[in-house]
């Protein structure tokens, strides 16, 4: 049975799948720590110690204010370094809120188990506006469709720190919210809004204006209403002395396609963009590509993975820009994707995919294996997959290992919303010569995570439970318990009486000498309150398991559920401080890093650590970033990274010391 598709289904998915007992040689997964620090108007760390035997595969710490449910939630993945992970959650991410926050913490370890803490943080709000702070005059200027410039007036006695102009679109509330930083100059903040930093839309857009000194303190806050025109209706004037020749399309596959212009531009080029969308469903996946320019040709290859997978019909604009700022009478071309099913790439004789099979399938996923043959050297093997619900709309295309004559991939349900069912994997095995073999694919069905408990023992057993520590933050279980045999692990299922099983949590508790103990925090169940049950499973070192037990608890509602769980080692005073990096110039030769930081005690060194999703680490570069204020950037070229292609991971360090930093990340694709 599908899950409704919100946000707090999706949490619910997620802790139900992978979760089913798993008996191992290797101790479960389990978290020893976790503590809060850096904590400030800004954001908050989250720091986490764990045990994981079997190797760490991710940790992810969703995060979500409590106001207005879980519409703000935003999974981050953490840094990963032995045994700790670190993750500062930026307000920023979070639509700019003060107030009480949840971040969960997944350990996933690399067969496929997890364990799960939650914690409560409150924000402050911002440091109360500063009398000695102002904001004058704020004006609008250079409005067109591609955006605005906002310029205000400032006065700041101590001493100017940063400006920021957090701008959305009033449509669809703030899904588009963006913090711009605005450059300063004396007395005057200025910056200009892209409106293709906004998807691209036009109508009504709010800019607001936080003005901070030197000594931290905020000024009242201002903001403008502008309303952005449609491209449509008042495109900014094009420019005589420039213009787009002809456009042409190649390399047209189910892949995707190449977009070709010749330009002219005698007072140079200062970029060329080619927006891309589908004609089904408007421009719900419109992506502003930048193209590559040489010389007098503009290019760009538009892959559908960047557009849902999708095929059918396609619309590319070419915008050319010169170093001027005018931008030439707009060109487009309409395109035909052909659905890969339908019209796959020419397969070569000379290639062939051999025996397949499927192995590791549990609720947690499963593993493809494939023999393959390609005499002129293998180039990439693809295994794009989805559930067969609801047509591809969870295509993932997934980029195989391969190790001699034999690739593999281990697909995981959880990159494909945590669902159960029927699955499709497809087969695509390139070869050097870029000769796609003929295809071929499985169709696996994933088990529920359903747990069907082994047959208990009567060698050992669970005594006496009791429950203490009860408020409407939650309640502590604890259990006495024999196990003759050595006690493997200790799982305490947990879940609300209210709609089913739909926020269920296996927690796993902590075990010293005959007592398990586990402390079930409201939060981790969507913070209800009322009546909760509670299962405890005892498995020995033999992987028997004990005679079930359970208890039945009633939480109290509370005005503010759930204290935090863990130590608050938070300064308050957030000094070293970065926001969330932007890319720039991507292309299929590499792309450019751009971060803002602000590190009052000066920095050491600021950094960036890029390797690609595929193989794991093995490709990881730190780049060291070229710092101009309180801007630091770097380009990746993908020939430091054996070429390749797909989803690279940038994770960015501003180092105030060896030990003391900040850290961002993000995920580009790069076609």
């Amino acid at each position: 049975m599908k899950r409704r598709k919100t946000a707090a289904g999706l949490l619910a998915a997620s802790l139900l799948v992978g979760a089913a007992p798993v008996v191992t040689n290797a101790a479960p997964v389990r978290i020893v720590s976790t503590s809060i620090t850096e904590q400030s108007s800004l954001g908050y760390r989250v720091n986490v110690t764990f045990s994981a035997d079997a190797g760490v595969s991710r940790v992810m710490m969703p995060t979500w204010t409590e106001a207005n449910g879980q519409d703000d939630i935003v999974w981050h993945q953490a840094s990963v370094s032995g045994n700790t992970a670190s993750f500062y959650v930026p307000v920023s991410a979070h639509k700019g809120e003060s107030g009480a926050y949840i971040t969960h913490i997944y350990v996933y370890d690399r067969q496929g188990q997890f364990a799960l803490k939650g914690e409560n943080v409150t924000v402050p709000a911002s440091t109360s506006a500063s009398s000695s702070l102002s904001i004058g005059d704020v004006s609008i200027t250079e409005l067109s469709a591609s955006g605005y410039r906002v310029t205000a007036k400032i006065n700041a006695p101590s001493g100017v720190s940063k400006v920021l102009m957090p701008t959305w679109t009033n449509a669809n509330g703030q899904d588009d919210l963006v913090w711009h930083q605005a450059s300063v100059s004396g007395d005057t903040a200025t910056f200009y809004v892209p409106s293709s930093a906004h998807k691209g839309e036009s109508g009504a857009y709010t800019t607001h204006i936080y003005l901070y000194d030197k000594a931290g303190k905020l000024a009242p806050l201002k903001g403008v209403n502008v309303t952005v025109p449609s491209a449509a209706v008042t495109p900014p004037t094009p420019s005589s002395s420039l213009s787009i020749g002809d456009a042409s399309i190649t390399e047209l596959s189910a892949s995707g396609y190449r977009v070709t212009a010749k330009i002219n531009a005698p007072s140079g080029v200062s970029k060329v963009l080619m927006p891309t969308w589908t004609n089904a469903n408007g421009q719900d996946d419109l992506v502003w590509h930048q193209a590559s320019v040489s010389g007098d040709t503009a290019t760009f290859y538009v892959p559908s993975s960047a557009h849902k997978g999708e095929s059918g019909a396609y619309t590319t604009h070419i915008y050319l820009y010169d170093k001027a700022g005018k931008l030439a009478p707009l060109k487009g071309v309409n395109v035909t994707v052909p659905s890969a099913a339908v019209t796959p790439p020419t397969p070569s004789s000379s290639l062939s995919i051999g025996d397949v099979y499927v192995t590791e399938l549990s609720a947690s996923g499963y593993r493809v294996t494939a023999k393959i043959n390609a005499p002129s050297g293998v180039s990439k093997v693809l295994m794009p997959t989805w559930t067969n619900a609801n047509g591809q709309d969870d295509l993932v295309w997934h980029q195989a290992s391969i190790s001699g004559d034999t690739a593999t991939f281990y697909v995981p349900s959880s990159a494909h919303k945590g669902e159960s069912g029927a699955y499709t994997t497809h087969i695509y095995l390139y070869d050097k010569a870029g000769k796609l073999a003929p295809l071929k694919g499985v169709n696996v069905t994933v088990p529920s995570a359903v747990v069907t408990p082994p047959t208990p023992s009567s060698s050992f057993s669970i005594g006496d439970v009791s429950v203490t520590e009860l408020s409407a933050s939650g309640y502590r279980v604890t259990a006495k318990i024999n196990a003759p045999s050595g006690v493997s692990k200790v799982l305490m299922p947990t879940w609300t009486n209210a709609n089913g099983q739909d926020d269920l949590v296996w927690h796993q508790a902590s075990v010293s000498g005959d007592t398990a103990t586990f402390y079930v925090s409201s939060s981790a169940h969507k913070g209800e309150s009322g009546a909760y049950t509670t299962h405890i499973y005892l498995y020995d070192k033999a992987g028997k398991l004990a005679p079930l037990k359970g208890v039945n608890v009633t939480v109290p509602s509370g005005a503010n559920p759930g204290g935090s769980s863990g130590n608050n080692n938070g300064s308050g005073t957030g000094v070293l401080s970065m926001a969330i990096p932007y890319v720039t110039e991507l292309s299929s030769n590499g792309f450019r890093v751009t971060i803002q930081f602000n590190a009052p005690a000066g920095y050491k060194k600021v950094s960036t650590a890029v390797w690609t999703a595929a193989n794991g680490q093995d490709d990881l570069v730190w780049h060291n970033m070229t710092v101009s204020g309180n801007t630091a950037t770097c380009y990746v070229p993908v020939s430091e990274h054996k070429n390749e292609h797909g989803s690279y991971i940038v994770n960015a360090y501003v180092f105030e010391t060896d030990t003391k930093y900040v850290l961002q990340g993000m995920t580009v694709p790069v076609p």
